[in-house]
């Protein structure tokens, strides 16, 4: 070994006998500090915060930028803001479609925490029902006889009888001709479900709260609406025959939509229902029309 080899030899001994020194000299107090010990299982919260202010001011400073007597005061000045409310909403919606389960009108509003009593007198939808303003077609003659007929919706029993919107008769143990009525009524109805139930499973932020303002959450359910309607128009997939209640040998066989989604919550009645004579009588027709004709 030659002097320079053995200058290089001695050079590389310091230094390493110099990061030792140093190291034993600044020993580390902890590898991981106790209050983080815990902060996968706990969450952070829980397991630092209330440690950091009250005994480790450093710490509190360095994870919340500020120290405890500043965090106090800014706490003060928005603790009113901050304060969790426990309010919640139901959004309620209304809603017409064809026989394709493209939505053609919507009516969608918060109830807030109260029943659901009401929410179709006090719809938009109701109003412009009531006041003839939903630019329907102008009555036609019900298929091979002479009677005039108005253009109608389907409703369940939650729904007021209206000259055009039907509703089943009420009861049990009905005459044949009414219990005829009832189940081609259901029938009908089953389209504006199997719309919901697609429209529930495809955009699945509508089966579990939505966490916002009721205007926002509002926002949220007519935009699903949209997409449901865009997306069916224009992608066949989307809402395959199998996926809806379709009809098979006689028998109505389940669509694969309530595989994936809970059953719907059925409203309560949404208005009282004071119906005229003429809506009793309208509904009478369509009811002896239907007992002899098979549709």
């Amino acid at each position: 070994m030659d002097n320079d080899d053995l200058i290089i030899l001695v050079m590389i001994t310091g230094m390493m006998y110099e990061y030792y020194r140093r190291r034993r000299r600044y020993k580390k107090r902890f590898w991981v500090r106790p209050l983080y010990k815990n902060r996968d299982v706990d969450g952070f919260f829980v397991t630092a915060f209330d440690h950091m202010y009250n005994k480790d001011f450093e710490q509190f400073k360095v994870n919340v930028r500020m120290n405890p007597e500043i965090f106090d005061l800014l706490l003060n000045l928005t603790e009113e803001k901050l304060t969790k409310s426990s309010c919640t909403y139901s959004i309620a919606l209304l809603a017409v479609c064809g026989a394709d389960y493209i939505f053609t009108a919507i009516d969608v509003g918060a109830c807030g925490p109260q029943s659901d009593d009401g929410i179709m007198r006090r719809s938009e939808f109701a109003r412009r029902l009531v006041q003839n303003q939903l630019e329907l077609p102008e009555t036609t003659t019900i298929t091979g006889t002479n009677i005039e007929f108005p253009y109608y919706f389907i409703g369940d029993s939650a729904f007021p009888l209206r000259n055009n919107l039907m509703r089943p008769y009420p009861g049990i143990l009905l005459p044949k001709d009414k219990e005829t009525f009832n189940k081609r009524l259901s029938r009908g109805r089953e389209t504006i479900e199997n719309a919901f139930g697609v429209l529930a499973s495809r955009w699945r932020v509508l089966l579990s709260p939505i966490h916002m303002k009721p205007e926002n959450a509002e926002s949220v359910v007519k935009a699903t609406v949209v997409l449901h309607n865009f997306v069916k128009t224009h992608d066949e997939s989307y809402c395959p025959r199998e996926y809806v209640d379709f009809e098979e040998n006689g028998a109505v066989k389940s669509g694969l939509w309530r595989q994936n989604t809970a059953p719907l919550r059925k409203a309560r009645n949404l208005s009282g229902n004071n119906a005229s004579r003429n809506a009793f009588h309208i509904r009478d027709i369509l009811k002896n029309y239907l007992s002899h004709n098979e549709i």
